[in-house]
């Protein structure tokens, strides 16, 4: 949503009550959900989806991509449909977040220190900060320890367009931006350096711009 320029509000969601979902979710107790032209919609590909068909966004984002000084120009059906858009999009989806997480909580100090967020989410009472914390950090590192972690998997780096990201590297990079204040972050990508990192840095600017 930042990549096509959206407004939208975020809402931190308790993980051990997931309470903020009760009013408005119904049947369905996972995030992430969104409203969307005053529809409730569930998982991250179904939003997607719902934002694809979205004549705003695609204006939004064509505006971006005419906006590159170079002759390559990205369109919205090589962007989320080309075959290395699917091939790393499937990546993130169904095999980068496994890969990370036993290094995300391989240890009962990197799982406390992954929860840590919720000291700056200002919607949680102190308790719930510390339940949060204590709790969850615990929970996680069990689960973690059932996994075994991908210590050297590869990492992909291009969508193979000198100027625009496509949906692949934005699924990566989505992944691998959600844990940068954690320690299996800085083992993915600082540490890694070489391509991984230069893409990461190249995906930020693009982003944010």
């Amino acid at each position: 949503m930042q990549y096509a320029n959206l407004d939208y509000e975020a809402v931190e969601v308790n993980p051990l009550t997931k309470a903020e979902l009760k009013p408005w979710s119904g049947d369905y107790k996972k995030v992430p959900i969104a409203i969307i032209d005053e529809k409730q919609v569930n998982g991250s590909e179904d939003i997607l989806n719902s934002l694809f068909n979205s004549p705003f966004v695609g204006k939004e984002l064509n505006k971006r991509w005419s906006s590159n000084e170079t002759s390559e120009v990205m369109t919205l059906q090589q962007f989320k449909d080309s075959a290395n858009a699917k091939k790393w999009f499937r990546f993130a989806a169904d095999d980068l977040g496994a890969v990370l997480y036993p290094n995300i909580c391989g240890t009962l100090s990197d799982s406390f220190d992954a929860f840590s967020y919720v000291k700056n989410i200002d919607s949680f009472t102190g308790l719930q900060k510390m339940s949060i914390q204590y709790l969850g950090s615990l929970a996680m590192y069990f689960a973690a320890s059932k996994n075994e972690g991908l210590h050297n998997g590869a990492l992909p780096f291009s969508s193979g367009n000198s100027s625009s990201p496509d949906m692949g590297d934005l699924a990566v990079f989505g992944v691998l931006y959600a844990i940068r204040d954690m320690n299996a972050h800085k083992y993915a990508v600082q540490d890694r350096g070489g391509a991984v990192k230069e893409w990461y840095e190249r995906m930020e600017k693009v982003v944010a711009k």
